[in-house]
């Protein structure tokens, strides 16, 4: 975990409180305020601290999971550093650095913009095996391709020393979340995989990990979650020229602390496929043109009304499928019906 812009958190005492003069800022209420809360957010942060130490019987074996350990050790000890650092240190205006890369350019918009990150600022490394990519982007001509290959995967990755619960599916496309996630369970039993299908029951709310078992999630379901691997289903639905859309691709990447595989169907698919390709090249660099902000927010409020309206109505489609018992077919003629009748 790492604390991003921790100014939102700790207010600038000079901000404060404008009535006081400046040499009486010390101890305002507002900063009191500030110091408890910031103190209280990072006590209780669930992922700041969290060693987890693994059984390894044989290294030669299971490379993954030794590489693995390491990673989980390094973000452990990280987390403690920075815990220490942030909560013996809230006298006054803080900020994290070091987390800001070295920008080239002079983001102008229409300018070239180039972003890297040094080694040196990054707290944790993964050393991957041979054979096991960090970022792998695949497309496929149908839901069972992708599971089928997702099962071959997570099979793999056992091989290599991790435990079931290492292992985490997400199945982006909301149309077909229930398709893809029974169809991967049947993929990986037929495997001898357990898993855990956080939506195969409507009425009951399961732990969202369980040991021995992987984890089958919708990308709602698995915000505030974390795997060692996780493999992204359906890429080709996600509109990407939206801000909502963008955001939920953005919370299933970041799923992973390790492994991230990403798959989709058809021609749909291939702009997310060219984009994640042309990301990963650029590695450790980010290269981009500098937009016109003013540009992006009218067409982004746009489209992502649209799109929030849209999600609405799927959502209220999908709810009255399962209390009434109705099939796509049945929508499809109860539209179908309604056109014919003059009414859109």
């Amino acid at each position: 975990m790492t604390l991003m812009g921790s100014d939102a958190l700790i207010l600038p005492r000079r901000h404060c409180d404008p009535g006081l003069k400046p040499g009486k800022q010390s101890r305002s209420k507002c900063t009191i305020i500030a110091d408890v809360a910031t103190r209280s957010i990072l006590e209780g942060a669930k992922a700041l601290v969290r060693a987890n130490r693994r059984a390894i019987s044989n290294p030669n074996q299971q490379s993954l999971a030794v590489a693995l350990s390491q990673l989980e050790e390094e973000i452990a000890s990280f987390d403690a550093r920075q815990r220490h650092v942030a909560l013996t240190a809230l006298g006054g205006p803080q900020r994290i650095s070091g987390l800001a890369g070295v920008i080239s350019g002079d983001m102008r918009v229409g300018t070239p913009v180039v972003i890297r990150r040094p080694d040196r600022n990054s707290p944790t490394h993964l050393s991957a095996p041979d054979g096991f990519p960090l970022i792998q982007v695949r497309g496929f001509d149908s839901i069972q391709e992708e599971v089928n290959v997702c099962a071959e995967e997570f099979t793999r990755f056992l091989a290599g020393g991790l435990q079931p619960e290492d292992l985490m599916a997400i199945a982006i496309d909301d149309r077909a979340a229930k398709a893809y996630l029974s169809a991967l369970a049947a993929a990986l039993a037929e495997r001898g995989i357990s898993s855990n299908n956080i939506i195969a029951d409507r009425y009951s709310e399961p732990a969202f990990t369980i040991a021995g078992k992987t984890t089958l999630s919708t990308v709602y379901r698995a915000k505030g979650n974390e795997a060692a691997v996780v493999a992204v289903l359906g890429g080709d639905a996600v509109p990407l020229n939206t801000r909502t859309g963008r955001n939920r691709l953005f919370t299933a990447f970041t799923r992973t602390k390790g492994w991230l595989r990403i798959t989709g169907m058809g021609e749909s698919f291939a702009p997310l496929r060219a984009e994640v390709r042309t990301a990963t090249g650029f590695a450790p660099e980010m290269r981009f043109q500098m937009p016109d902000p003013t540009e992006i927010e009218f067409i982004q409020r746009d489209l992502s009304e649209k799109n929030a309206r849209l999600q609405r109505a799927q959502a209220e489609m999908e709810r009255m499928k399962d209390d009434l018992g109705l099939t796509d077919e049945d929508l499809k003629t109860l539209i179908g019906a309604r056109r014919r009748n003059g009414r859109t």
